[in-house]
């Protein structure tokens, strides 16, 4: 008689004669059972439970033994727990500004989040891959072991040849791979792009062309000059584009000269005894060839100006300030307020601004701020600290939406009082200009003691529509400032 008939008899007579002990291989188990089991009915149940499994198996059980990798050890701190609770907090409610902000104080800090958290933070590491490098570094060494674990999650750790990306990668896993490996090491990587570049796309090679531009040097103008060649309009844009801000190269230095040839600097009498700088526009001298091959216009786009005049405006976009005021023989301010003063300043305006952004130059970038009323961001960035504050309260009023984009964004520089004064009063009176998650940015680049101006909105028994909803981001940007300092204090 088999196991199954005997245990079948023992529940029809009522006894257990019969035991899973009789039987080698299950021996293990019912001794187990046996302590586990409350009473003799319980036992008997688990014991015919097993019994039948194994019989309908058709084999008796076999002994497996699994030897786990163990995690490195972890060579950051963990977080505190009040960290460690705000950021379980933002996971579970899908705040993602707020985890996002506790991610990057991590990062800064140096330390990792608590064990508990890991698969919550790897599987959206996985879901968004952008991010899964900065979240994969706060999961430590133990994130690593578990992504080793786990047939998803094990491609967020696999090297780049593992990954074959230039293979098998989409274009987002390819373009992501090159940008690390241009921050790593740029000839390496333009080496690369300069192998597969033609298996590529017209469309691709054009983006890949552009994921030079945070490291370029002179070392790219070989390769850049060759990619000209191209047989896409869109490629052999990207290219010259760089090209011409390429400080130094052949087609920057064309430009400079083409300049250097039209604008020159001299001085005139006034009143027979002093003298004043004069600006000299020579409008008969025509650029080069390759200049106009680069992307110059040869016809003015715009009503009233004639085509000489427009090929010097678009030139000047990509002549570095300080290179030309040398040639005439002037001061980088010299230049500019003359240029500023000239007929043609209306034409000028916007490829002098990208200049100064081009060559990171802040003296004209106060000077053309000084000079116009139209917010422009990138010019902004390169003013000095003690001199942003005054344009930032000359164009809020104006540009209300613009310079809140620009104060506003994750690297959650904290701004002065009397400038949040401002834009909570805009809000006050207009709560719809932003969104809900713009409200928890701006918390996150309020100052501690700006939370009395929020309390001030929220003490407010204004009972219409539009303050009520502006109250209630008052209230919950209260909330954030709270966590922030929160995590602020407590994190090393």
């Amino acid at each position: 008689m088999n196991l199954p008939e005997e245990i079948t008899k023992n529940a029809i007579v009522g006894t257990d004669k019969y035991s899973l002990k009789d039987y080698q291989h299950l021996q293990d188990i019912a001794q187990k059972i046996e302590t586990q089991a409350t009473d003799r009915e319980e036992m008997f149940l688990l014991m015919s439970a097993i019994a039948f499994t194994y019989d309908d198996a058709g084999s008796d059980g076999m002994e497996l033994t699994v030897t786990m990798p163990e995690p490195d050890d972890e060579t950051t701190a963990e977080a505190s727990d009040i960290c460690i609770k705000h950021l379980t907090a933002a996971l579970q409610s899908n705040e993602e500004i707020l985890f996002r902000y506790i991610v990057t104080q991590f990062l800064r800090a140096g330390v990792r989040a608590a064990p508990q958290l890991l698969p919550l933070i790897i599987q959206k590491a996985y879901t968004n891959k952008a991010d899964a490098r900065r979240l994969l570094t706060i999961c430590g060494s133990t994130g690593k072991w578990l992504c080793s674990l786990h047939p998803l999650w094990h491609e967020l750790i696999k090297s780049s040849d593992e990954l074959t990306v230039w293979e098998t990668g989409n274009i987002a896993q390819r373009k992501e791979r090159f940008a690390a490996m241009r921050a790593e090491n740029p000839s390496t990587a333009r080496e690369q792009l300069a192998r597969v570049i033609q298996q590529e796309n017209a469309q691709a090679r054009s983006e890949f062309i552009e994921l030079l531009a945070p490291e370029l040097s002179l070392e790219d103008e070989e390769f850049l000059t060759l990619t000209v060649k191209d047989i896409s309009t869109k490629v052999k844009k990207a290219a010259y584009e760089l090209l011409k801000k390429l400080k130094g190269s052949a087609l920057n230095r064309q430009y400079l000269h083409f300049a250097s040839r039209v604008i020159s600097v001299g001085t005139e009498r006034v009143m027979l005894i002093a003298k004043k700088q004069v600006l000299y526009w020579n409008d008969t001298i025509t650029p080069d060839e390759s200049i106009f091959r680069s992307g110059v216009e040869k016809i003015s786009s715009q009503k009233g100006v004639d085509d000489a005049s427009f090929w010097v405006a678009q030139v000047m976009a990509y002549v570095d300030p300080s290179e030309l005021a040398a040639n005439c023989k002037c001061t980088v301010k010299e230049l500019l307020t003359l240029l500023l003063a000239h007929k043609h300043k209306a034409l000028m305006f916007p490829y002098l601004v990208q200049s100064a952004i081009h060559f990171h130059n802040q003296e004209w970038a106060v000077l053309l701020l000084e000079s116009t009323n139209v917010f422009e961001p990138a010019l902004l960035r390169l003013v000095p600290a003690r001199k942003r504050k005054e344009f930032i309260l000359k164009f809020i009023r104006e540009n209300f939406n613009h310079l809140l984009s620009f104060l506003v964004d994750e690297s959650y520089q904290e701004m002065e009082n009397d400038i949040a004064v401002q834009i909570l009063k805009g809000l006050s009176t207009n709560p719809y200009q932003i969104n809900p998650t713009q409200y928890q940015l701006l918390a996150l680049c309020l100052r501690f003691d700006a939370a009395h101006l929020l309390e001030k909105y929220v003490r407010n028994d204004n009972n219409s529509t539009q303050y009520m909803y502006f109250q209630k981001h008052c209230f919950e940007m209260l909330r954030i400032m709270q966590i922030k300092k929160d995590v602020l204090t407590s994190i090393p």
